[in-house]
C-alpha cells in the first residue's frame, strides 16, 4: 500500500515565527508554500501584514500572496478551492506542500470536511419582516432558536442561505501534520513590539497613505489590525506618541483571538519554539 503524500501545516498567533519556520522547512525538503492568511492575499499590503520579502519569495515559491486588490473581496470558499488546486500542482512538481498562516477559518475549511452554506433560491425581497420571521419558523424552527431572531438580517440569512453548517474536526479531508507555534506571552509581546518598530521604521505609514490615495479611506482592508491604527493617526484621532502602543495593543488582541480559535483543534501539535517544531516536522517527514 502506497504511503500517504506528506503535507505540513504550520499555524499560530501573529509574530510567533511561522514565516521563518515555513521557509526553513521548505528549503530543507524541496517545498513550496501556500499562505493561509486573510490579509496577505491583498496587493500592496506588504509591510503591515509582515508579508514574506521579495528575496524570501524568490528563495521559495509562494502561492496565494497578492491575489486581489484591497478593495476586492476574497472568500474562504475561493481560498479553499485555490489552495486545493495548488496542493495538487506542488505535488505534481514533486515538491512538499507547506501551508502556513494564522487565519483559522481558512485552515479549517481546507483541512476538514467543512461544507459551506449554499443559496436556497428563496426570494424574500417582497416580504415584510413579520412574514420573513413566520417563514423561518416554518422552515427552520430548530435553527431559529440558535440565532437572534430579533435581528432581521440573521433571519434573512437563514432564509436565503439555509442553516449554518457545523465544523467537524474529527472528519479530516486532507491528511497532514498540523504544527502550532505557541510562544510564552512575554516573548510574543516582545516579538510584536519589535516587529511594530520595524514596520514603522520601514515605511508602514507611507504604505497606508498610498493605499488610502488609491482605494479610499473606507477600503475594508484598511480596517484591519495595524492599518486601522495608522488610519486613526493620519486622521488625527491619535498622535504619533500613541501610534506604536495602539498597534501593539490591537495586535495582542488579534493574537488572543487566534489562540482561542486554534485551541479548539485537538490535532495540533503545539511547540514553544521553532526549533522544537522543526524536530517534530522532521520526524513526521521521515515516517513511511
Amino acid at each position: 500500500m502506497a504511503s500517504q503524500p506528506k503535507l505540513v501545516v504550520i499555524l499560530g498567533q501573529t509574530a510567533s515565527g511561522k514565516t521563518g519556520l515555513s521557509l526553513d522547512i521548505a528549503k530543507r525538503h524541496n517545498g513550496a508554500i501556500i499562505c493561509a492568511d486573510s490579509r496577505t492575499i491583498y496587493k500592496g499590503m506588504d509591510i503591515g501584514t509582515a508579508k514574506p520579502t521579495q528575496t524570501e519569495q524568490k528563495e521559495v515559491k509562494h502561492y496565494l500572496l497578492d491575489v486581489v486588490e484591497p478593495n476586492s473581496s476574497y472568500s474562504v470558499v475561493e481560498f479553499k478551492t485555490n489552495a486545493e488546486k495548488y496542493i495538487k500542482k506542488i505535488r505534481e512538481n514533486g515538491k512538499l506542500p507547506v501551508i502556513v498562516g494564522g487565519s483559522g477559518l481558512y485552515l479549517d475549511a481546507l483541512i476538514y470536511d467543512y461544507q459551506f452554506r449554499s443559496e436556497t433560491g428563496l426570494d424574500i425581497s417582497e416580504m415584510t419582516d413579520e412574514q420573513k420571521l413566520k417563514l423561518a419558523h416554518k422552515l427552520y424552527p430548530n435553527e431559529l432558536t440558535k440565532i437572534d431572531s430579533k435581528n432581521i438580517r440573521r433571519v434573512e440569512q437563514l432564509l436565503t442561505r439555509g442553516p449554518a453548517k457545523t465544523l467537524d474536526r474529527n472528519s479530516v479531508k486532507l491528511p497532514c501534520k498540523i504544527i502550532g507555534l505557541e510562544l510564552d506571552k512575554p516573548l510574543l509581546k516582545q516579538n510584536i513590539e519589535k516587529r511594530t518598530d520595524s514596520m514603522l521604521n520601514n515605511g508602514f505609514v507611507q504604505e497606508v497613505k498610498n493605499l488610502r490615495a488609491k482605494y479610499g479611506r473606507d477600503c475594508i482592508a484598511l480596517s484591519t489590525t495595524g492599518y486601522a491604527q495608522i488610519c486613526d493617526y493620519l486622521d488625527g484621532i491619535i498622535d504619533k506618541s500613541e501610534l506604536k502602543q495602539s498597534i501593539v495593543k490591537a495586535t495582542l488582541k488579534l493574537a488572543k483571538k487566534q489562540a482561542t480559535w486554534f485551541k479548539r483543534n485537538k490535532q495540533v501539535v503545539w511547540c514553544d519554539s521553532p526549533k522544537k517544531a522543526t524536530a517534530v516536522i522532521e520526524q513526521y517527514l521521515k515516517e513511511i
